[in-house]
């Protein structure tokens, strides 16, 4: 037992002996073991140079990825500061500073989504496999809706046509308004992936209180609005906009960086023209 354990020891000696000479030669060039014959020599040689180039490699890409991250925060912090300096010297109230302070932190951390746009290499696809793609990616959010639903029972091919033809992609970043009160729509939406805070018309300050009471002086002051409904993803948007001519009632703003899925009005004619089965039953529920 006592060999045994003998052994086993020296096995873990020369094996971390050889842990320390790999260590040594690869990133100081030096070694307590120097090569007794030529191939010694080579092997210890190409060791060397493997480790150099290897080391280099690392140093560098370690040393880009911390000066891109330093660079990151630098102009975050550069930012934030301002926002500070401007609250501060418009004398803005703690606590309503507070809260700008911490939605435009979360909002600038919020990673933004890549538009179908900016995947240039797409462009590339044949007309094939590109409609192929549309297909894949538009189908499921299309059948979301119930209507669809009924007709791809129907029509097997309108779905597919619907989402080659008539569907785009939007990517909106934290802030900005889908719609505004009164706009006229000419497509439907569907939210994706993030959120939407959507105020119907009759909450809107600017609807109701004239700008000449107190309590509009208040609102608009805080510039906060309770009567808000958060949408999250798979909720459709200015659906009524597919039957009939369509004023929004309300506006959409974004609270997190979102993707929506557009079905076009005009190019949904255009398909129906194709598919008059389909075309009668979406006639008749209009009316």
């Amino acid at each position: 037992e006592t060999m045994e354990l003998s052994s086993a020891t020296f096995l873990m000696f020369w094996y971390l002996q050889g842990v320390y000479w790999s260590v040594t030669a690869m990133f100081s060039g030096a070694s307590f073991r120097p090569p007794t014959n030529s191939a010694e020599t080579v092997f210890a040689l190409c060791f060397v140079i493997f480790g150099m180039l290897f080391g280099s490699t690392l140093i560098s890409s370690v040393a880009a990825m911390l000066l891109d991250f330093q660079v990151l925060q630098r102009d975050r912090w550069e930012k934030m500061r301002t926002l500070q300096l401007f609250l501060r010297q418009h004398c803005i109230q703690a606590k309503l500073s507070q809260e700008i302070q911490t939605q435009v932190s979360r909002r600038m951390n919020s990673e933004k989504l890549i538009a179908r746009k900016d995947v240039t290499v797409l462009n590339m696809l044949s007309t094939r496999l590109g409609n192929m793609l549309k297909t894949e990616l538009h189908s499921p959010v299309l059948l979301t809706n119930v209507v669809l639903q009924i007709c791809d029972h129907l029509d097997d091919v309108l779905i597919r046509d619907l989402a080659t033809y008539c569907v785009d992609w939007l990517v909106l970043d934290s802030g900005q308004k889908l719609f505004a009160t009164n706009d006229e729509i000419m497509e439907a939406f569907n939210i994706t992936s993030g959120m939407l805070a959507y105020t119907p018309k009759e909450f809107r300050l600017s609807e109701v209180i004239n700008a000449s009471a107190n309590a509009s002086t208040e609102a608009h002051g805080t510039g906060i609005n309770t009567h808000t409904i958060d949408l999250q993803p798979r909720t459709w948007l200015c659906e009524l906009a597919l039957w009939c001519r369509w004023f929004t009632v309300g506006e959409a703003e974004v609270v997190t960086p979102s993707e929506l899925l557009t079905l076009r009005v005009e190019g949904m004619v255009s398909v129906m023209l194709v598919h008059p089965e389909v075309a009668r039953v979406m006639h008749d529920y209009s009316m």
